[in-house]
């Protein structure tokens, strides 16, 4: 196949000036939504033809990595990691069969990072050790940002000496680097190199006191503070001092200087150079999640779940690395703090806040879909209990329906609303979510609720999906609720709803095989009975 790729290049700049222009994808309207999605498939399908081509019948690979290097930071500044991680993959391997280390190292790191957020940790990790390997020892500001992105990786595991230890790695190859070293799309200077390696070091041994017992805060604060006093001696821009000063902050919460604390970030928040600079879109979420964390020591737990509601909330539109998992982790200890488990009716109001949370990450599938769901199910319990004589407790299956979904807080907003036809990879990631949310309810003391969630995508027939088993009652009954909202609930800016008669003549199609037959049977009757199901209030 032969192609003009000065035109395949000129669809590339205007594709790539798009999206540095344009809104972040959240904020994107249908018609944006569409050309990103169209796009993204045609640029996927050349990398793939790239791929399978000889070296002699390729592209420019300099003069088209100069182009797709920025663009997988825009991807990831605007909100769609999802596509950094497939496309930067592909382009990777051209990179590596080129022999063109620093940016095979430098789109590693992009990869890596995009699993890591994906919450693939341990492909994250193999992806930043071919990195390492293809350097063959060799210094460069590519390897440093393929450490930089290895320790972070480490962080969201919880181990935080391999993160401080390959943290220090990348700050003696930044320190040994030229004042003049080409430093590839990085558009920092060196100082400011070497400072995001101490600044890293610092994160790590801060996040570390705050996360460790009482007795060894006293030492992290120290470390923490030796390391804060060395940066603060280097020449430093302003976006890069402004950071610092949030770690400062952050030493304040760590030796008990709650008060002071939260006046300084309070302070940083309403300063509007938080939108500005390279790191305009971390500033917020994190800043958010340390106020939250300050209610948190305080004891004010309301206050902490707004704040953190809000860090939720930021980090669809800003994207930080590592800033999710930490949102999430604190989330988790928040929620213990706020609501008594044991107590019935707090349990209720501990439903509704983890189903909130999932609105504010993500409006269609907190909102409409899992409310329609839970009522849904409800209802089919009802006639279950009723006619079959099924044990099946209503409130516990109330909570399942709206917390069916709580896992996808895990999963990458730009997957969840994807426009574009999805891979096997990328759906891999997205099944991931029933797992999570079995994690997280379990985190939450919420067992009985977690097994439901679990199974919610297993089929009658074995097909389904984390274990490839028959589902419980209560998950065959979440299984056919989800597909009938999924397919009848207007939902998605991008997406019609199909007729409800289709969508249950979809369903009874796969009654006895993928789903229960007296489930089926139930939405049947209920369809029978109302003629048209209500709708869904969208709330």
């Amino acid at each position: 196949m032969s192609l003009n790729w000065d035109r395949e290049f000129a669809f590339l700049e205007v594709f790539s000036k798009d999206i540095q222009e344009g809104p972040p994808l959240p904020a994107a309207d249908p018609d944006a939504l569409a050309r990103h999605a169209a796009g993204v498939m045609r640029l996927q399908d050349l990398l793939s033809l790239i791929t399978t081509l000889p070296a002699d019948k390729r592209p420019s690979i300099p003069r088209w990595d100069d182009l797709l290097g920025p663009l997988w930071r825009e991807f990831f500044i605007k909100g769609d990691d999802i596509d950094r991680y497939v496309l930067g993959d592909l382009w990777r391997r051209v990179l590596r069969e080129s022999g063109e280390t620093e940016r095979f190292l430098r789109s590693s790191a992009a990869v890596a990072s995009s699993a890591r957020n994906c919450c693939r940790p341990q492909e994250a990790l193999s992806c930043c050790l071919e990195g390492r390997k293809a350097s063959d020892g060799e210094d460069s500001a590519a390897l440093v940002n393929l450490l930089n992105t290895e320790g972070t990786v480490y962080v969201v595991l919880r181990d935080f000496e391999s993160a401080e230890a390959t943290f220090r790695q990348a700050l003696a190859i930044a320190e040994r680097l030229p004042e003049n070293a080409p430093l590839l799309h990085a558009r920092i200077s060196k100082v400011d190199l070497v400072a995001q390696e101490y600044m890293n070091i610092q994160g790590t041994q801060l996040q570390r006191g705050l996360e460790g017992p009482d007795s060894e805060r006293t030492r992290w604060a120290e470390r923490a503070e030796e390391t804060i006093r060395a940066v603060s001696r280097m020449p430093l821009s302003g976006e890069t001092r402004r950071m610092l000063d949030i770690d400062r902050a952050t030493l304040a919460l760590l030796r008990g200087e709650v008060e002071e604390a939260g006046v300084q970030l309070t302070g940083y928040l309403a300063d509007p150079a938080v939108e500005k600079g390279p790191y305009r879109y971390s500033l917020k979420p994190m800043i958010c999640r340390l106020l939250s964390l300050t209610a948190v020591i305080q004891e004010d737990w309301r206050s902490a779940y707004i704040w953190i509601r809000t860090a939720l909330q930021e980090g669809v539109n800003h994207n930080f690395p590592v800033e999710d998992h930490l949102v999430l982790e604190q989330v988790i200890r928040i929620l213990r703090g706020l609501h008594d488990i044991q107590d019935l009716k707090a349990q209720d109001t501990l439903v509704e806040d983890l189903s909130q949370l999932l609105v504010d990450k993500d409006w269609y599938t907190g909102g409409s879909h899992s409310r329609g769901v839970s009522r849904l199910s409800e209802r089919i319990a009802r006639i279950l209990i009723a006619d079959n004589q099924w044990a099946i407790d209503l409130q516990t299956m109330r909570k399942a329906g709206l917390l069916h979904d709580i896992g996808k807080l895990r999963i990458p907003w730009s997957l969840l609303n994807k426009i574009a036809p999805i891979s096997p990879r990328e759906r891999s990631i997205l099944q991931d979510h029933s797992i999570h949310g079995g994690d997280i309810l379990r985190q939450m003391g919420l067992d009985g609720l977690a097994a439901v969630v679990e199974q919610h995508h297993e089929s009658l027939d074995g097909s389904g999906y984390p274990t490839g088993k028959p589902p419980s009652p209560m998950a065959a009954i979440l299984a056919v609720c989800d597909v009938y909202e999924a397919l009848t609930t207007p939902n998605r800016k991008y997406k019609d709803p199909k007729p409800r008669a289709a969508a249950l003549a979809e369903i009874c199609s796969e009654s006895g095989t993928r789903f229960h037959p007296d489930v089926v049977n139930a939405l049947v009757l209920i369809h029978e009975r109302d003629a048209v199901i209500p709708e869904t209030d969208g709330s």
